[in-house]
């Protein structure tokens, strides 16, 4: 997990060919894009806009993900969005199987640290990093970049 401000993204460049170009797009434009999914790179690199609901703790189960990166860039928060996180290593509760069609699976582990962001900052969650988004009370306009890790 990474966590830091936009303008130190240029730092992570080197840890994976398509970061430049998925926060140089995200900069650039998410701010203009309304809700839905954008491609930038074909399948290797989309960006999502979401609005939505926070919700409680409890509502937010942890989830991981094999084929995809999850930048997340909260852009417009009503409250305050935080994150659990959980080294996926150490989940050892899944609620079912991984879903290969949607990358995704759930667990009922609880995170073992959270962490809060405001607009302005990304948190980046690699194959490796069970996370659960969405935790707080208010509303969240956010950017999702998925980037293919393999």
């Amino acid at each position: 997990m990474i966590v830091d401000t936009l303008s130190g993204s240029g730092r992570y460049d080197a840890l994976h060919p398509r970061f430049k170009k998925a926060f140089d797009y995200a900069v650039a434009r998410m701010d203009t894009l309304a809700p839905g999914k954008y491609a930038i790179d074909g399948d290797d690199l989309y960006i999502v806009i979401s609005e939505g609901l926070l919700r409680p703790e409890q509502e937010a189960p942890l989830e991981a993900h094999d084929r995809y990166i999850d930048v997340q860039i909260p852009l417009r928060v009503r409250g305050e969005e935080r994150f659990g996180w959980r080294p996926r290593e150490r989940c050892i509760l899944p609620r079912s199987e991984f879903d290969e069609a949607a990358d995704i699976v759930f667990f009922d582990d609880k995170p073992s640290c959270y962490v809060s962001l405001h607009p302005g900052e990304f948190v980046v969650f690699f194959p490796e990093d069970a996370h659960a988004p969405l935790i707080g009370s208010g509303n969240v306009r956010k950017a999702i970049l998925k980037i293919r890790a393999v």
